[in-house]
């Protein structure tokens, strides 16, 4: 008797809709490489601009602009950074408006590469090397060119996440990795700083030595933007799919069961890491004494503790605690960090324990909001049409 035969399969076909592996890899690496290279970009200015325009004293840095307050605690570059938010406010939605009626994401965020990594990098080429009104005004140009550029990539690839991947587990999954790809951004931003000392070893002054190392993040940065151009093969729009209005998109928001608390607790959350991200090198050049070179490892550090919580267990807790149980407990740990932050220089313990000991308790919500956050926001926005 022969026995029955099996029929081959091909081991380079999943078995969910006949997508090849090999065409998942290309994916998920295009994916990937696209948010490590955005956040690098954006994550330089988020976390040096103000150091760097008001430096504290010790830095070796010239003063670009003035240090007059307002209200107390305003000064110009934070006045400045908040108006570009503003901008981004109004862009936001007609540059989402623009990718989901044109379908097609790739070219768009093509475009937006070379204006955000060269605005990025001119952020911090004032026209002159003291305070004026001439680099006040340079920053507020530059700065809002920046936002629009990168909001330009940044909205679409986040329509790429969601259009190239299912609901549940697929979607959860590709979130982490994204997620994962968002934090080495971050390293290599907060890395910026020793990269400049190894700049000054050669010769360069503390100026251009900071300008050296954050050129050549933004060119690393927008080769890795360019990366999803590459490897993304997007679908062929259909036709049957209309984009919605502005006003219909704000109505959807507005009635639906999930989206106005999560947009609420996500503001908050990233306003409050913000000021952090903005304050890192305050706090540990001015209130730890510590040298600015000690920010990257910091940041190292915090990332890769948080690594195997968002490609791991995140999973396994998601199912079983919830996912707003996970984010309670993250917006819990990052409350009691940020808080712990102000009181550096005065918490028992060396200095650099103080900064590590709170950095590796950062790892947890870094772990848990990173992994979870891009994946959430995708299913909300497929709930809300769906309810609707």
């Amino acid at each position: 008797m022969i026995a029955p035969t099996k029929p081959k399969i091909d081991p380079d076909i999943r078995a969910e809709g006949g997508e090849s592996r090999n065409d998942a890899m290309r994916k998920t690496l295009g994916l990937a490489a696209g948010f490590v290279g955005i956040s690098l970009v954006l994550n330089l200015s988020r976390f040096l601009l103000v150091f760097f325009y008001l430096p504290p004293d010790r830095a070796g840095l010239p003063q670009l602009v003035t240090d007059r307050t307002y209200f107390v605690v305003f000064n110009v570059v934070v006045v400045i950074i908040a108006a570009g938010r503003l901008v981004d406010a109004v862009t936001d939605p007609l540059i989402a408006l623009w990718s989901d009626r044109s379908r097609r994401r790739v070219p768009m965020m093509t475009a937006a590469v070379l204006p955000g990594a060269l605005c990025t990098a001119l952020l911090f080429l004032p026209p002159s090397s003291s305070p004026g009104t001439a680099n006040v005004v340079w920053l507020i140009v530059v700065q809002a060119v920046m936002f629009v550029a990168t909001t330009a990539y940044l909205t679409p690839l986040f329509a790429l996440l969601k259009d190239l991947t299912a609901p549940g587990e697929d979607r959860t999954a590709m979130s982490a990795r994204t997620g994962a790809a968002w934090a080495l951004g971050l390293i290599g931003a907060a890395m910026a700083p020793t990269v400049s000392r190894l700049f000054e070893t050669f010769g360069a002054n503390t100026l251009t030595s900071w300008r050296l190392s954050i050129a050549l993040g933004a060119a690393i940065g927008a080769i890795l933007m360019l990366v999803p151009r590459a490897l993304i093969t997007e679908s062929p729009p259909a036709t049957s799919q209309t984009a919605l209005s502005i006003r219909r998109s704000i109505e959807l928001v507005r009635t639906s069961p999930f989206a106005p608390r999560y947009l609420v607790a996500d503001a908050a959350y990233w306003c409050g890491l913000a000021v952090i991200q903005t304050g890192l090198l305050f706090y540990l050049t001015i209130l730890l004494g510590l040298d600015r070179g000690t920010a990257g490892p910091l940041i190292l550090l915090m990332i890769v503790l948080s690594m195997p919580l968002m490609l791991g267990p995140l999973q396994r807790w998601k199912a079983s605690m919830g996912i707003k149980r996970l984010y309670l407990t993250a917006f819990a740990i990052s409350i009691v960090c940020f808080g712990l932050m102000s009181l550096f220089g005065r918490l028992p313990g060396p200095a650099l324990l103080q900064a590590v000991i709170v950095m590796a308790a950062l790892a947890v919500p870094t772990g848990i909001i990173g992994g979870l956050s891009n994946g959430l926001l995708g299913d909300i926005a497929e709930a809300s049409q769906q309810s609707h």
